[in-house]
């Protein structure tokens, strides 16, 4: 079987595996002081988000520690490239061909789109509410786009990463040839650069803005 060398942005793979915590709508108008967690650059994370996230990941690893400290990061990043993708003039509405192509891929998660309703309905959630959460993450991916499209990737470049493919290939395992990777490749690497920078980004970002807990979920400040 051939290598593929296209890959999946890090943060995108994460919101689309934490399924239920789309159900929750991210919005800083939701609920009043009491009915939030942490607030992250001004921005009032509501407790049922937190609480919703937290429970995903508790269902993979018994480790209460380790689930406090992703569910926190993956939310402040999430805060912090929704902000960058609104100064970039990011915005979907729940109407658009993006938002619908990520609801189609909640509805190939669950099966149908009628297992999917009956899940949202289960939650308490309406499927207009869902789509105004998927309007967040398809700006977040619009926003991998464009830093993607930012990046200058040579065939030199290319060609460095096809060599390097070829020098850890296993005996035996076939790869494409140059010519017909190529432009694999060179998105692949234009994937990895964007990655990069929105990582140093996040880094860059976490450093200046204001994060504070209220006393019930203090733990997530320590």
């Amino acid at each position: 079987m051939e290598k593929s060398f296209i890959k999946q942005p890090w943060f995108i793979i994460l919101f689309l595996g934490a399924l239920i915590s789309a159900f929750i709508l991210f919005n800083n108008d939701i609920g009043i002081a009491e009915d939030y967690a942490f607030t992250v650059d001004g921005e009032n994370i509501p407790k049922s988000y937190v609480d919703s996230s937290l429970n995903i990941y508790m269902e993979e690893t018994e480790d209460i520690e380790e689930a406090r400290k992703v569910t926190f990061e993956e939310i402040v990043n999430e805060t912090i490239l929704i902000q960058e993708a609104n100064k970039e003039g990011i915005s979907f509405s729940k109407d658009s061909k993006e938002v619908e192509e990520l609801y189609q891929e909640y509805v190939g998660h669950f099966g149908s789109e009628e297992e999917l309703l009956t899940e949202m309905e289960n939650e308490g959630i309406t499927e207009e509410d869902f789509k105004e959460s998927l309007t967040k993450r398809a700006a977040i991916t619009h926003l991998f786009d464009v830093y993607t499209e930012r990046e200058e990737i040579t065939e030199e470049d290319a060609l460095e990463m096809y060599a390097m493919y070829q020098s850890f290939s296993e005996e035996g395992e076939e790869l494409p040839e140059f010519e017909e990777a190529k432009e694999d490749i060179m998105i692949y690497l234009a994937q990895e650069n964007a990655n990069n920078a929105i990582m140093e980004l996040l880094e860059q970002r976490k450093n200046e803005i204001e994060i504070s807990c209220t006393e019930e979920y203090a733990y997530f400040c320590e």
